[in-house]
C-alpha cells in the first residue's frame, strides 16, 4: 500500500503546483497568491484545513480567485481522496489474495513435512483407513461417488427445501453433453410468464375500476331523474 500512497502524494503535489502556477500567472491582487511559492503554501493550507475563516473573506473580493480555489478543493478533497480510497481498497483485495495463497502454501509445507517424517507402512495404513475407494451414500440406499469422507449430521441441522444433487439419466461418457430435463425451466421463460400474469392482473383491475365508475355514474343519473320527477309532481 506504500506504493498507492506514494502515487497519491505525487498526484496531489502535481495538482498543487499546477493550480499555484495558474493562479500566480493570472491577474490576482491577493498577496498570498501573487507568486508561485506563497500560492503553493496557501493551497496546501487550504487542502489541510489550516486556512482561517478571516482569510477566506479576502478571497470573496476576487471571484476568479475564489472560483479557482473552489475547483482546487473539489479536485483534491473530493476526487483525489476518493481515488486514494479506491486504490487502497483494490490493493487490499490483492494483498488478501496473496496472503490467503501464502497461508495455504505454508499449511501445505507443514503437512508435507509431517507426512515425510512418517514411515511408509504407517502412511499406507492411514490411507487405507480413509476408504477412498468406497462409494459414499447420499441417503440410505442412494449410492453416490467415491473419493470422499462421509460426515453424518442431524436432519434438522441444515434443512433444505430443494435437493442440491442433480441426477441425469443416460450415458456417463465425459464427452456427452448434459441432457435436458423437463424440470429445467429457463429464466427468460419464467420472466415472460411473470410479465403475462402481471398484464392480466392489470387488465382485470382496469376493467373493475371502469365498471365501478360506470355504475356510480348510472346511479347518480338515476338519483337525479328521480329527484326531477318528484319536483314535477
Amino acid at each position: 500500500m506504500v506504493q498507492e500512497a506514494a502515487q497519491y502524494l505525487f498526484a496531489l503535489t502535481f495538482v498543487v503546483i499546477t493550480f499555484a502556477c495558474a493562479i500566480a500567472s493570472s491577474d490576482v491582487m491577493n498577496e498570498q497568491f501573487m507568486n508561485i511559492g506563497p500560492a503553493m503554501l496557501n493551497l496546501s493550507r487550504i487542502m489541510l484545513g489550516m486556512y482561517s475563516s478571516d482569510e477566506y473573506q479576502y478571497l470573496e473580493l476576487e471571484p476568479k480567485l475564489l472560483m479557482s480555489i473552489s475547483v482546487f478543493v473539489i479536485c483534491t478533497t473530493i476526487f483525489l481522496f476518493n481515488l486514494l480510497i479506491a486504490q487502497l481498497n483494490c490493493a487490499y483485495m490483492g494483498i488478501f489474495k496473496d496472503m490467503l495463497g501464502y497461508a495455504r502454501l505454508n499449511r501445505g509445507s507443514v503437512i508435507l513435512e509431517n507426512v515425510s517424517r512418517s514411515s511408509k507402512h504407517r502412511w499406507t495404513k492411514f490411507v487405507e483407513s480413509l476408504q477412498m475407494d468406497e462409494k459414499l451414500e447420499f441417503n440410505e440406499g442412494d449410492i453416490g461417488l467415491a473419493g470422499g469422507i462421509q460426515v453424518l449430521e442431524s436432519a434438522s441441522a441444515n434443512p433444505v427445501t430443494s435437493d442440491s444433487i442433480k441426477r441425469y439419466g443416460g450415458s456417463t461418457c465425459p464427452t456427452a453433453p448434459w441432457p435436458e430435463t423437463a424440470n429445467e425451466v429457463d429464466i427468460e421463460d419464467k420472466v415472460d410468464r411473470l410479465e403475462k400474469i402481471i398484464e392480466k392482473a392489470v387488465k382485470r383491475i382496469t376493467k373493475a375500476s371502469n365498471k365501478s365508475q360506470s355504475g356510480s355514474g348510472a346511479s347518480s343519473m338515476a338519483s337525479g331523474s328521480s329527484s326531477g320527477s318528484s319536483g314535477g309532481i
